[in-house]
């Protein structure tokens, strides 16, 4: 989706160097000397896992993310959201058409693919890049003028993490209810905190499809495979060691119903040693 279409487009919208506000236009802008950014692991990943062509910061904090393209085709685009929403960092992403420019918010909840319409729930606004509209935007958004305008769009309780944690609480409540009584509290909160964990590692690649081929599991790519493996009466350790670390991965794993049946025999266990 990404293309290259020249490095006049920042312009439209204003953007300069100095004062408060940076544009970085790319990752390696980051790394050149004198440059002091409290957040520079946050704006490195964006680079890499949204592929952006630009990242404007105000007192070192991302506020908008862009991205060229060269067609808004809604099925990418919505890829391109939940991640975005996943990766939790800039509250705007600006996609940078031909002729129109689409502006997104990261606080809206993404869709699935089958659950989409003719236009992503993200979407804030559609502005001509004709438009004066363009040069307006950015000082909007640093006022926060522009929050208050489309507060419907920005709405904290749709932020990633508040989220995660509706949906752990949910999770649990379920869980609770499943086992009728017979499952620890204690055991599901442990339980809980170490499966948001290994998510955590999985997304960042630390454990992958060549690791769970190294323990035995030929058919796993990642945790929800794992997750869906008939649970095994005898749970099995396996440690790997590195220079840095120790992964400990207990595997036998399992699906809401088989933990709240034998909460003991359904379990993955992970900790860095």
């Amino acid at each position: 989706m990404a293309f290259a279409a020249g490095e006049e487009w920042p312009k439209e919208f204003g953007i300069g160097h100095g004062g408060q506000n940076t544009f970085y236009a790319s990752k390696a802008e980051l790394n050149e000397p004198g440059t002091d950014v409290s957040q520079g692991h946050v704006l490195r990943r964006a680079f890499d896992l949204l592929k952006l062509d630009g990242i404007f910061c105000t007192e070192s904090a991302p506020l908008v993310y862009f991205k060229q393209v060269k067609r808004i085709e809604t099925r990418e685009v919505a890829r391109l959201h939940q991640k975005f929403w996943n990766h939790s960092g800039a509250p705007i992403l600006v996609l940078v058409g031909l002729n129109e420019v689409h502006v997104y918010s990261g606080l809206v909840r993404p869709v699935s693919e089958a659950g989409l319409g003719r236009q992503i729930p993200g979407l804030v606004e559609t502005l001509d890049r004709a438009s004066s509209a363009l040069r307006e935007l950015l000082p909007a958004v640093e006022s926060g003028e522009y929050f208050r305008t489309h507060q419907k769009s920005f709405n904290p309780a749709h932020r990633v993490d508040r989220d995660l944690l509706e949906t752990l609480q949910a999770t649990r409540d379920k869980l609770i209810a499943t086992s009728a009584g017979n499952l620890n509290a204690t055991v599901l909160d442990a339980l809980l905190c170490r499966l948001v964990f290994a998510c955590y590692l999985f997304d960042r690649e630390i454990v992958g499809e060549a690791y769970l081929r190294g323990i035995g599991l030929p058919g796993a790519r990642h945790l929800r495979d794992v997750l869906n493996l008939k649970p095994s009466t005898e749970p099995r350790d396996i440690s790997t060691s590195s220079s840095t670390s120790s992964v400990k991965i207990s595997t036998a794993t399992c699906s809401a119903t088989a933990l709240a049946r034998k909460p003991g025999s359904c379990l993955l266990r992970i900790w860095i040693l």
